[in-house]
C-alpha cells in the first residue's frame, strides 16, 4: 500500500479523479473497488461493504458524500468529499492499515480532532 500522491497508472495507483462531462468523479484501477455510501458525516461509514461495489469502477464526487475504497492489494479505506469547487476536490480520508480489516470507525486518539488525512485534486 502506497500511501503518497503518484501519477495515474503508476504500479499501487488504486483510485485517482477524472472529470467527465464537467464533473469531478473518483475511478478505481483494475483490481481495486470502489462505492459511493452516501450523504452523510465520515462516521456513518464504520465497516467496509462486503459487496455493492460500482460495477464500472467509478463514482462521482459529490460533496458531502463518503466513499469506501478496496485497494488491489486488499486494503480498505473510506473517503469523505468535504468540497468540490473551482475544479478542486477536497476529501478527508482513513486507510486500515491491517489487511483484509473492513472496519473504518476513525475514533481519534484523545486530543487529536484531526481527521486521518486531507487532499485536495
Amino acid at each position: 500500500m502506497n500511501r503518497r500522491r503518484q501519477p495515474v497508472g503508476a504500479d499501487g495507483t488504486d483510485v485517482w479523479v477524472e472529470v467527465m462531462g464537467g464533473r469531478p468523479e473518483l475511478v478505481a484501477a483494475p483490481g481495486a473497488d470502489i462505492q459511493d455510501a452516501g450523504f452523510g458525516p465520515p462516521t456513518m461509514v464504520d465497516w467496509a461493504p462486503v459487496d455493492g461495489w460500482s460495477p464500472s469502477g467509478r463514482v462521482e464526487l459529490i460533496e458531502g458524500h463518503n466513499l469506501v475504497i478496496r485497494t488491489g492489494d486488499g486494503f480498505f479505506a473510506r473517503f469523505h468529499v468535504v468540497n468540490v469547487a473551482d475544479g478542486r476536490v477536497t476529501v478527508d480520508w482513513a486507510v486500515q492499515l491491517d489487511r483484509g480489516n473492513r472496519e473504518l470507525s476513525t475514533t481519534p486518539p484523545i486530543g487529536d480532532p484531526e481527521p486521518a488525512g486531507r487532499e485536495e485534486e
